[in-house]
């Protein structure tokens, strides 16, 4: 079976966002305004080079061979979307459960992330949510998700790290996927 790449489109829109599609098949929005004023991303502001954007599937390429010019991987680009500086608290301003087992995260940092867990909910770990109550109880809390209430019995709770991993994978034999 072939490998399917981490991201698979990205799309450069106004007021530096770019929208990113991943292999996962989930979506970011990504608003990149507050990191352009960082030395790491100050040569983004160039619109000729923030347009320039393309992906070869494993990150995302401004200029290539340009070490002033950053790449960014899928990890990185979840990362900022999630959070303004590497140590704040990630805020969530919208937790939105959607048809198609998605999950649309509006984020303080004006990014949006749709987050698809149509695979993962074949997965031993994530088959609970197959029941549509539980997944449409899907709340934030904290630097959380949280689907269900300790009154309603089952809970299951996705940290950041867990959410980044969502967002970038799809679930295989190694991760008891089950019909």
């Amino acid at each position: 079976m072939a490998e399917i790449p981490e991201i698979l489109s990205v799309v450069p829109v106004l007021d530096h966002r770019l929208n990113i599609e991943f292999g996962s098949g989930s979506l970011l929005d990504l608003d990149m305004r507050h990191c352009m004023r960082t030395n790491r991303y100050y040569n983004l502001n160039k619109p000729e080079v923030f347009r320039a954007v393309v992906t070869d599937g494993d990150k995302l390429i401004f200029v290539p061979d340009d070490v002033f010019t950053p790449d960014i991987f899928p990890r990185e680009a979840v990362n900022m979307a999630l959070r303004k500086r590497y140590h704040d608290p990630i805020v969530f301003l919208q937790v939105q459960p959607l048809e198609n087992s998605c999950i649309r995260l509006e984020m303080a940092t004006g990014s949006v992330l749709l987050l698809n867990l149509e695979n993962h909910r074949r997965t031993n770990r994530y088959r609970v949510l197959q029941n549509e109550e539980l997944f449409r109880s899907v709340r934030a809390a904290g630097e959380s998700l949280v689907f269900g209430t300790a009154e309603g019995g089952k809970t299951l709770r996705i940290s950041e790290d867990e959410l980044t991993h969502l967002m970038l994978s799809v679930p295989d034999q190694e991760e008891g996927l089950s019909e």
